[in-house]
């Protein structure tokens, strides 16, 4: 793992929490994986919204647009795909999106988007995989 560390970087991870000096930070696969879920779980800006970090505005997607959607309509799931596909590969490069799952739970409103994804030390030919069938779960 310590060569996983010094390819895929070190940083804080989430869910942030306090450690006995300062918040608690990782490395290696960890840190992708925190990575992703900070992306999944934030807002982007868009075309009538703000970014909710104020650091990236980039950051993050536009799911909330879509979770009352019909989920049967073609169009909706072509903008899940969009928006969760292109988020990962825009802002993380460190990932490779297998596949990802849509779940609706129309009593609460609620929409679930379950990925599944590999990290690899660098988006060239050639890459090599450092984990493989991942999964993060986000709900908007």
């Amino acid at each position: 793992m310590a060569g996983d560390t010094t390819i895929l970087g070190y940083g804080l991870v989430t869910p942030f929490r306090r450690g006995a000096n300062d918040f608690v930070s990782g490395g290696g696969v960890e840190v992708v994986r925190s990575a992703v879920r900070t992306i999944l779980g934030c807002v982007c800006a868009g075309p009538d919204t703000q970014g909710e970090l104020r650091f990236n505005q980039r950051l993050g997607t536009l799911l909330t647009h879509v979770r009352h959607g019909n989920l049967d309509d073609p169009v909706t799931n072509e903008l899940v795909r969009y928006y969760v596909v292109d988020a990962l590969r825009d802002n993380e490069p460190r990932v490779r999106v297998r596949r990802f799952r849509v779940l609706r739970d129309r009593p609460a409103m609620k929409l679930t988007i379950k990925v599944v994804y590999d990290v690899i030390d660098r988006d060239v030919p050639g890459n090599r995989v450092i984990a493989t069938g991942l999964e993060e779960e986000v709900t908007v």
